[in-house]
């Protein structure tokens, strides 16, 4: 109901305002209205003091309850001093909390400044949205466990400084940021579980340590350059796979102490093991010093093929060239006592001299009658004399030549009956005590090299064939071979024994090949 005024008429006593019952009628009504409002029959509990709104029992609360839908609306600038705990909570103007303020629903912010506007924590348990600029002065703490998640939607408007330096992560060793998405990227290392993927060029200025497999380049168009120069070995992780360089881009010059390798093709040469081949068929292999330098071999050397001399082939003083029965061909005629020389330079030296013993008649044959008292004299050449018997062991051997221009002679029991020159023969039987030619001795029954580490060698012309005629031969000395590879010396169809195995050699030694085999020797019985 609206107010009640009492009338109380015009003057005193005359008459004309409400009678008193009726006067006080509306006294009550005005009062219960008043109760009703501050509480029904019973006193409120709500003081008003000038403009203060207080309760009158210690700590009771005041509510604001308005019916249904209304709201409660402070017009004016409002301070709370205490706890603020509404449903909604609507400010228009400018609003400051002294004490906690507390929101369990929805909270919408035009523009929130916390300074020291807030004397206390502010506590917010659901969510808050800022619809303005959010400005937090002083220490900001994000969360209180970890737990709590922080969603930025929005762009990050400045850097992000830490508060020491050194001391603080982005992320850890199991949450991890997916990408990190940066122009430059300033550190004192950096440490990666996963892969790292640099768009643009990448710089380090300090010391790098990678681990793990490493891949540079995606293609043979990219390229390495290294300025600085390699503190440790360049090992592969796979022997005898890689190649440094190819055979279209190769590297210019190599510098090294020592080379070590199974093999080493250097232009048109290859050097395996202890051998030096040419790389092409019939292409000579030349050892040219320069100035007066010379071709120094220190110890033996066997020559299997040719060996081409431009300048001068010189043998140390008390060194020996074996020619391993073989022959020296192409001599020049001697011009000096110690020049070698040919076998028709020797003949006809010999011819001219047994020329001059027998008259200016003769020719390149002893003719008959012609008397020999020694084979040589001291120069080492054919004499004759006034004597016509040539004395050995068996006796008296008369010498000379028949029709034919054959050297023949005859003893008191054998007769050799022609003799030539080489590729003769003889159809009977002549008896001595030995035969020496160049590197053979022949005594009794007994063959002997005369040169020391010369091979006996038979070679039947043609097909022909070695025949022994008996049921056993006899390897007098053992061998071991040094290993199924051999030694510099091992030759094909060697064959050794020794107390546990027959060895035979099946090709010529090439300090790589296996070339010797074995078969056990069983036991007796």
């Amino acid at each position: 109901m609206s107010k009640q005024t009492i009338n109380v008429g015009t003057n005193q006593d005359d008459g004309t305002g409400d009678s008193l019952r009726a006067a006080f009628v509306k006294v009550n009504d005005n009062f219960t209205e008043v109760y009703n409002e501050l509480g029904g029959v019973a006193l409120s509990n709500i003081s008003m003091s000038g403009s203060t709104i207080s309760t009158d029992t210690a700590n009771s609360g005041i509510i604001i309850d308005p019916n249904g839908t209304g709201t409660i609306t402070l017009t004016g600038a409002t301070t709370v001093t205490g706890g603020l705990t509404p449903d909604t909570l609507t400010v228009t103007g400018n609003g400051s909390v002294g004490g906690d303020f507390t929101v369990t629903g929805a909270a919408t912010f035009g523009s929130i400044t916390i300074g020291s506007t807030i004397a206390s924590d502010l506590d917010v348990t659901g969510a808050v949205t800022v619809g303005g600029t959010l400005n937090a002065n002083g220490s900001v703490n994000l969360g209180d466990t970890t737990g709590d998640t922080v969603t930025v939607t929005g762009r990050f408007d400045s850097s992000l400084v830490p508060s020491v330096t050194e001391t603080n992560d982005i992320g850890s060793l199991t949450l991890r940021w997916r990408d990190i998405f940066a122009q430059d990227i300033d550190g004192t290392s950096l440490t990666t579980s996963g892969d790292a993927t640099v768009g643009g060029n990448l710089a380090v200025t300090g010391n790098v340590t990678i681990g793990g497999n490493i891949t540079i380049g995606d293609a043979d168009t990219d390229s390495i350059n290294i300025s600085a120069e390699l503190a440790n070995d360049l090992i592969p992780n796979s022997d005898s796979l890689y190649n440094i360089g190819s055979s279209d881009k190769r590297y210019l010059t190599v510098f090294g102490d020592r080379f070590i390798g199974t093999s080493l093709e250097v232009g048109g040469l290859v050097i395996s093991g202890n051998t030096v081949t040419s790389l092409n068929t019939n292409s000579n292999i030349v050892l040219d010093p320069q100035g007066t330098a010379r071709v120094q071999v220190d110890g033996p050397m066997t020559v299997a093929g040719q060996v081409t001399v431009t300048g001068t082939l010189q043998v140390s003083s008390s060194q020996t060239v074996d020619m391993g029965s073989n022959r020296i061909q192409s001599v020049a005629t001697p011009t000096s006592s110690t020049d070698a020389t040919t076998k028709g330079y020797v003949d006809g030296l010999a011819s001219n001299y047994a020329t001059a013993a027998q008259g200016a008649t003769a020719d390149s044959a002893l003719q008959p009658s012609a008397n020999i008292s020694t084979l040589t004299n001291d120069s080492g050449y054919i004499t004759a004399s006034s004597t016509d018997t040539l004395t050995n062991k068996s006796g008296n051997v008369s010498m000379f030549t028949n029709d034919s221009g054959y050297l023949t002679s005859y003893t008191e029991a054998d007769t050799l009956e022609t003799v030539t020159n080489r590729g003769a023969t003889t159809v009977n039987t002549i008896t001595v005590g030995s035969v020496a030619v160049d590197g053979l001795t022949i005594t009794d029954n007994n063959i002997t090299g005369s040169r020391s580490n010369d091979d006996i060698i038979l070679d039947p012309a043609g097909t022909g064939t070695v025949d022994i005629n008996a049921n056993r031969f006899r390897v007098s000395n053992s061998k071991t071979p040094a290993s199924s590879v051999g030694a510099a010396g091992d030759q094909q169809g060697d064959i050794a024994w020794d107390a546990s195995y027959i060895y035979v050699c099946t090709a010529n030694y090439d300090s790589s090949s296996n070339i010797w085999k074995r078969v056990a020797i069983g036991e007796t019985w």
